[in-house]
């Protein structure tokens, strides 16, 4: 019975570690190249100390208040801030992108999302390719 109450009590300890709603705040906008919508990138720091961040992509269509939720995913960044070095995102066209995530704890990961049915996929591999690709 011990080590049930030892481990329902690390569960629940944990669940209370996770960031609220109201902690997540705006990092930054990305908006389409004909300007038809808006990716917005939320993060919040983890309650964990050198926990990861928490990372919500949502779509805006231009003109509309809704942010619709895409992706929620998490950088481990050695308990740092976030900037512009841990979060890149590239159009691909008006309704996909490419979103690499870097951390000092991770592998890069590239996630290709597209936006029309919120399909995506997910490669580890290095940011820097993206930015190559661009070049």
């Amino acid at each position: 019975m011990i080590r049930l109450s030892f481990v329902l009590a690390i569960i629940f300890g944990m669940a209370a570690c996770a960031p609220a709603d109201k902690d997540f705040t705006e990092f930054a906008s990305y908006p389409s190249p004909r300007g038809s919508q808006t990716v917005i990138v939320d993060t919040a720091r983890n309650r964990l100390p050198f926990g990861p961040e928490i990372i919500r992509i949502y779509v805006n269509p231009s003109g509309s208040q809704a942010k619709n939720h895409v992706l929620t995913t998490k950088v481990a960044n050695d308990g740092g801030g976030i900037s512009d070095d841990n979060i890149q995102i590239e159009w691909l066209g008006e309704d996909r992108i490419q979103l690499c995530l870097s951390g000092d704890e991770q592998q890069d990961t590239l996630i290709e999302i597209n936006l029309l049915n919120l399909q995506f996929s997910e490669m580890l591999q290095p940011c820097h390719k993206m930015i190559e690709q661009k070049g």
